[in-house]
């Protein structure tokens, strides 16, 4: 771009230099030459701009349709689950999922992708330590 701008300058001053226009000042020949150089130089930067903004564009975009993709295929996944009669047993609490039988905490993790942890509820703190107290 700077080499083709200086080229646009050098070849506007040999262009008015074989013309053989006499201007008035002979500053005038080289401020134009300067200003070819000039334009050619702005207009090369701004295309250089509009080329990588174009650029990250298409890689937001890229981005973008990864994204709506992940959120479609989750979205259709939340909706058979939402859709669908989940059984429970009464007395194991399992969740049926096709012909298996699983855990509460397998269904969370395996079919909703849901990270768990163990904790103890206040309700089931207070029966453990009365237990306790009473074994004691």
């Amino acid at each position: 771009m700077i080499v083709m701008s200086f080229t646009s300058g050098i070849t506007a001053f040999i262009a008015d230099e074989f013309d053989g226009y006499s201007y008035s000042h002979p500053g005038i020949q080289y401020w134009n030459a300067f200003t070819c150089l000039v334009i050619s130089l702005v207009t090369g930067l701004v295309l250089s701009r509009l080329k990588r903004t174009l650029k990250e564009r298409e890689l937001a975009n890229e981005r973008l349709r990864s994204a709506l993709g992940k959120l479609e295929a989750s979205t259709l996944e939340i909706r058979k689950l939402q859709s669908g009669l989940q059984t429970i047993c009464a007395w194991t609490k399992r969740i049926k999922v096709g012909e298996e039988w699983m855990t509460p905490d397998d269904f969370l993790s395996t079919q909703l992708h849901l990270k768990l942890t163990h904790g103890i509820s206040p309700d089931a703190y207070r029966e453990l330590h009365q237990e306790l107290a009473g074994a004691a």
